[in-house]
């Protein structure tokens, strides 16, 4: 019953983590715009959780003709971007900036769920056909 309910855990936090913000639930629905950026400012913030990692603050203007528009985000990375990068991001409407296709993200958290489905399952299994095993006894008998 125990690994039932850190299966359930392990599966429901990540997703209220994720989904429970705007714009990661809007890239993930696939409402997010694939943009090609150029960078324009890098600054070094703390540190991360990973402590070889640092955050890094990034600005960038879209690459594309004509536009004016910029974003902004903080990623963690092991070296900066540089001034002058051109990279491809997925912008939604509310700002968010996601350096990875909805798609790649639908399938790392598809993989998850099974992952984490298989475990609960087989925990069953296995809890299963170790009570059937089990002889039963009695207080006082052996």
């Amino acid at each position: 019953m125990i690994v039932f309910v850190i299966c359930a855990l392990l599966l429901a936090l990540p997703a209220w983590l994720w989904l429970g913000q705007q714009g990661p639930r809007e890239h993930l629905l696939g409402h997010s715009q694939e943009t090609t950026v150029q960078v324009t400012s890098v600054e070094r913030m703390r540190s991360c959780a990973n402590s070889s990692q640092h955050r890094w603050a990034v600005e960038a203007a879209s690459a594309q003709a004509g536009a004016q528009e910029g974003v902004q985000w903080e990623r963690c990375a092991t070296s900066a971007l540089e001034t002058g990068d051109v990279l491809t991001v997925w912008v939604t409407p509310s700002g968010f900036v996601a350096e990875t296709s909805a798609t790649t993200n639908r399938v790392l958290f598809g993989a998850s769920v099974i992952g984490i489905l298989t475990v609960v399952i087989g925990a069953g299994v296995i809890g299963a056909r170790r009570q059937k095993r089990l002889p039963e006894t009695t207080p006082g008998s052996r």
